[in-house]
């Protein structure tokens, strides 16, 4: 049994998609292949992202996590999207978490993702409508802009290759295209467009390293 859990903020819980975000629509995919094999493949996908979270947040129960689905055997392949909060700039210019802290952050989720699971892999973030997040319409004290986003994804990408963990791009291929018809009305969460290309780009890896297999 192989157990696919998946760290992240408001984007990896899903929101705003009414087919429930890339991960859900990841793990439809999985429990289709799950059920038409008759459970020779048996997988189990776990949506555990949390709105607002930080790198730094998501350190503070990371252990409590893995440790909770480690009680039962199988192996661990572990998914994390984070950054976009991390890069957020409150009102005196700081930032939500600096980006040498993050650097750091990524580097010590690898090191715990590694004690227990057979893989690790970091999905990189969309950009974000800056006509609506400079400052973000529902709370002007923040500001969010896509020079900060791909900042941090680039460091993750950074530690990633580093350490040799799994690194999903997103930022540069996004901002070639149309990106804001990836975007839900509040110019920072994906919309239905925006969640089915996250799940391409995450089901292409898992295929493309035989984490699941038609």
């Amino acid at each position: 049994m192989l157990k696919i859990l998946c760290f992240g903020d408001s984007i990896t819980y899903g929101a705003w998609d009414c087919e429930g975000g890339w991960v859900t629509r990841i793990r439809k995919k999985i429990d289709k292949i799950d059920i038409e094999s008759g459970l020779q493949s048996f997988i189990l996908t776990y949506n555990l992202g949390i709105s607002s979270d930080t790198s730094e947040l998501l350190l503070e129960r990371f252990d409590a996590e893995i440790e909770s689905h480690s009680k039962e055997p199988g192996a661990h392949l572990v998914i994390i999207s984070i950054g976009t909060n991390d890069s957020i700039r409150s009102s005196n210019g700081t930032q939500w978490v600096e980006v040498s802290h993050f650097e750091q952050n990524i580097r010590t989720l690898i090191d715990k993702a590694r004690r227990t699971a057979r893989g690790v892999v970091f999905l990189g973030n969309l950009p974000v409508d800056e006509s609506k997040t400079r400052p973000y319409l529902k709370k002007p004290g923040l500001t969010s802009t896509n020079t900060d986003i791909e900042l941090y994804e680039h460091t993750t990408e950074k530690v990633c290759k580093e350490l040799r963990a799994g690194f999903i791009p997103v930022f540069d291929g996004a901002v070639k295209k149309d990106y804001r018809d990836l975007l839900f009305s509040d110019g920072i969460h994906p919309n239905e467009k925006g969640h089915e290309l996250l799940s391409e780009k995450v089901w292409d890896y898992l295929e493309t390293n035989r984490w699941v297999v038609r």
